[in-house]
C-alpha cells in the first residue's frame, strides 16, 4: 500500500489542464536532458578549442555528471519537504545561469564552473516524475509517467546533431545561448502551468547527511571518471574509492540515526525499492555503453573500422533511439496498466540485450545501427518507465521525489561506471581518440558485451522484485475484520465504554475505476491480514461509504493500535508490503490519530 500525507486538496485539474501539465514537464526533462550532451560531439576538439590540455577540458564533461549525480538526490528530499515545484524553478534558475556562465567564459576553468550549475539541472526530472503523482490521474499516470522518463533520451538524442549542427557553423558558445533561452521558457511555463498541490510539510535540512553523500559521491564517481587516466591501481584511485566506501559506511549509520534523514534508508532497503535501483544501475550501464561505442563506430575512418560519417549525420544517425522512447511513452503506459511495471522493466531489459546481441553477430552498416538504436529505444522507453512507478509504488507519497532523485542516482552511477568500463575496453582494443588504424575484428564487441551482460543483469535483478499483489493464505477471520494476538499480549476489540481508547491508524481510499472487486479482494484478503500481523497491530475494520452522493473517498480502513499509532505507523512505512495497480494511488489519505480524553455514553442509555 502506498501511504500520503493527510489530504490537502482532493480534486484534480481538468483533462486538459492535466495534458498541459504533462506536456510542459515532458519539456521540462527534455531541456534538462539537453544540456548533458551538448559537449559530447566535440569534446575531442575542446582542447584546440579551449587552449587548454585533454586533462582540463575533461572536467568540461566530468564536472556535470559530477554535480548532477549528486545533487539529483539531494534536490528531491528538498522537493518532498518545501515544494516540488518550488525547487525545479530553483533548478531550472540555477541552470540558466550555468549556462549564461557557460557562453560567456573565455577559458576553461569558468567553463567548467558553468557546466557544475548546468549539472543541476538535471534533478527536475526526477521532480516532475513525483509532481506527475500530484496532479495526474492514474488512469493516465503510468504514460504520463512513461513521457517524463522518454525525456532523459529525447533530450539527449537531439542535443548531438543539435550540437554537431551549431559547432559546424558557429561558435560552440552559441549551444549555451541556446540552452539558456530554453532554459528560460522551461522556467517560465513551469512556473505558469505546473501547481504545487498541497502544503509542503517543511522541516530541518540533514546538513550532515548532504555532507556525507557529497564526500562519498565525489570520491566514487572521480575514481570512476578518472581511473582510466590515473591508473586503475595509482594510489590517488585507490585511496578515493576506499575513502568513498568508508565515507558511506559512515554515512549510512548516520542516516539511520537522524530523525528527519536526507535518503531514508529503511524506506529504500524495502526489496522492491531496493532492486528497482539495482536494476537501474545495470540499465543505466546498458543504456551509455552503446551511447560511447556508436559514435565512435560512425565517425571513425574506414581504415580504421569505423564508417566515416561526417559529425552532423552521425548525430542524426543516433536519434533514432531517443525518438523510440518518445513513441514508445503512450505505449509503456499501456502495457503497464495490463500487465504491471515489473514486466515491462523485464521486457525492456531483454529488447536492450538482443540488441547488443544483434550488434556482436553482425557486420555492422549504418542501417543496421539506425534499426539497433531504435530497439534499443524501446527497451530503454519500457525500462525507464517502469522503474518510477515501481519506487512510487513502494514508498509514501512525501517521500516520491526523494525516492526518485535516488532512483535518478543509481542509473547515473551506473552511466558514470559505463563510461570508465567502456573506455578501458576500447582503449585496451587499440582504439585510439585520432582513430589511427587498428584491426576492426573484435574491437567493438569488447564493449558491445559489457552492454549485454549489464541489460541481462537488469533483467534479471528485474524478475526478483516482488509482485505487488503476491497472494498469501489470510487467516481465518471475517473477510473484512481482522485481528492479531502478539506474544505475552492479549488483544481484544474494544467494545466496553469503561476501556481506555486505543490510538487509531485511518486509511481513506479509492478503488481504480471498473475494478472494485478485484481492489476489494486483494485488500480484504491479502493487504490487511498482511498489515495486523504487524508488530503494534490489534484489529482492522474496513467501511463503505453508505450512501449514493459524491464522495472524495469510497473506502475507509480503520487500524486499532496497541500504544503509539505514529510508531505503528513508521513500522508499517518501513515493512515493504506489496500493493496493486487497482488501487487510485493519487487519491488516498492515511493518518495516525490519538484519542482527545475517554469515551462517552449517553447517560440515558445507561438509566435504560
Amino acid at each position: 500500500m502506498i501511504v500520503s500525507d493527510p489530504l490537502a486538496e482532493h480534486s484534480l485539474p481538468s483533462r486538459a489542464r492535466q495534458r498541459l501539465i504533462v506536456a510542459v514537464l515532458a519539456f521540462a526533462g527534455a531541456s534538462a536532458s539537453f544540456q548533458q550532451t551538448i559537449l559530447i560531439p566535440i569534446q575531442g576538439a575542446l582542447p584546440e578549442l579551449l587552449d587548454a590540455s585533454p586533462d582540463d577540458t575533461a572536467w568540461v564533461i566530468t564536472v556535470t555528471l559530477l554535480v548532477s549525480a549528486i545533487c539529483t538526490p539531494i534536490a528531491g528530499r528538498l522537493g518532498d519537504m518545501f515544494g516540488k515545484r518550488r525547487i525545479a524553478l530553483v533548478l531550472l534558475g540555477l541552470l540558466i545561469a550555468g549556462s549564461v556562465v557557460a557562453a560567456l567564459a573565455p577559458t576553461v576553468l569558468p567553463l567548467i564552473i558553468g557546466r557544475a550549475l548546468q549539472g543541476t539541472g538535471l534533478g527536475v526530472i526526477p521532480l516532475g516524475i513525483a509532481l506527475l503523482g500530484d496532479s495526474i490521474a492514474p488512469s493516465r499516470l503510468g504514460s504520463s509517467i512513461a513521457l517524463v522518463s522518454a525525456t532523459l533520451g529525447v533530450g539527449a538524442s537531439l542535443g548531438l546533431p543539435i550540437s554537431a549542427f551549431v559547432t559546424e557553423h558557429a561558435d560552440f558558445r552559441v549551444l549555451f545561448w541556446v540552452a539558456a533561452g530554453i532554459g528560460v521558457i522551461t522556467l517560465v511555463l513551469v512556473f505558469l502551468i505546473v501547481p504545487e498541490r498541497g502544503k509542503p510539510p517543511g522541516g530541518a535540512i540533514d546538513a550532515g547527511g548532504i555532507a556525507g553523500l557529497t564526500l562519498g559521491l565525489v570520491a566514487l564517481l572521480l575514481a570512476v571518471s578518472c581511473g582510466n587516466t590515473w591508473g586503475w591501481t595509482s594510489p590517488v584511485t585507490l585511496a578515493l574509492l576506499i575513502g568513498g566506501v568508508v565515507v558511506f559506511l559512515a554515512w549510512g549509520a548516520y542516516e539511520l540515526r537522524v530523525r528527519d534523514p536526507l535518503v531514508d534508508l529503511r524506506v529504500n532497503a524495502r526489496p522492491a525499492v531496493l532492486l528497482t535501483n539495482l536494476a537501474s544501475v545495470a540499465m543505466g550501464f546498458a543504456l551509455f555503453a552503446s551511447s560511447i561505442a556508436f559514435p565512435q563506430l560512425l565517425q571513425f575512418p574506414a581504415e580504421a573500422g569505423g564508417l566515416g560519417l561526417p559529425l552532423l549525420t552521425a548525430g542524426l544517425a543516433l536519434m533514432p533511439s531517443g525518438l523510440a522512447m518518445l513513441a514508445m511513452s503512450p505505449i509503456a503506459g499501456r502495457l503497464e496498466r495490463r500487465f504491471g511495471a515489473k514486466p515491462s522493466l523485464v521486457a525492456g531489459s531483454l529488447i536492450i540485450a538482443g540488441c547488443y546481441a544483434a550488434s556482436i553477430s553482425l557486420n555492422l552498416q549504418l542501417w543496421h545501427i539506425l534499426l539497433i538504436n531504435a530497439f534499443t529505444g524501446v527497451g530503454v522507453g519500457l525500462g525507464y518507465a517502469a522503474m518510477p512507478t515501481l519506487i512510487m509504488q513502494a514508498v509514501p507519497r512525501n517521500e516520491t521525489a526523494a525516492a526518485n532523485g535516488l532512483n535518478a542516482l543509481m542509473r547515473g552511477l551506473g552511466t558514470a561506471t559505463a563510461a570508465a568500463a567502456i573506455a578501458a575496453v576500447l582503449t585496451s582494443s587499440g582504439i585510439s581518440p585520432d582513430g589511427s588504424p587498428v584491426s576492426p575484428g573484435g574491437r567493438f564487441d569488447g564493449a558491445f558485451t559489457l552492454g549485454l551482460a549489464a541489460a541481462l543483469a537488469s533483467a534479471a535483478i528485474a524478475a526478483f522484485i516482488p509482485r505487488r499483489s503476491d497472494p498469501i493464505s489470510p487467516p481465518d477471520v471475517h473477510p473484512h475484520v481482522h485481528s492479531h494476538a502478539q506474544p505475552q499480549q492479549k488483544a481484544t476489540i474494544m467494545t466496553d465504554s469503561t476501556n481506555a481508547p486505543r490510538e487509531i491508524l485511518i486509511a481513506l481510499v479509492n478503488a481504480v475505476d471498473g475494478k472494485d472487486a478485484e481492489f476489494n479482494a486483494w485488500y480484504s484478503d491479502t493487504h490487511i491480514p498482511e498489515v495486523v500481523a504487524l508488530p503494534g497491530f490489534v484489529s482492522a475494520q474496513r467501511y463503505e461509504f453508505a450512501s449514493d452522493a459524491p464522495t472524495a473517498y469510497r473506502y475507509a480502513t480503520v487500524y486499532e493500535i496497541e500504544g503509539s499509532a505514529a510508531d505503528a505507523q513508521t513500522v508499517l512505512f518501513g515493512a515493504g508490503l506489496g500493493g496493486t495497480d487497482t488501487q487510485d494511488l493519487p487519491q488516498m489519505f492515511f493518518g495516525a490519530f490519538a484519542p482527545i480524553g475517554g469515551p462517552t455514553s449517553d447517560p440515558r442509555a445507561l438509566d435504560g
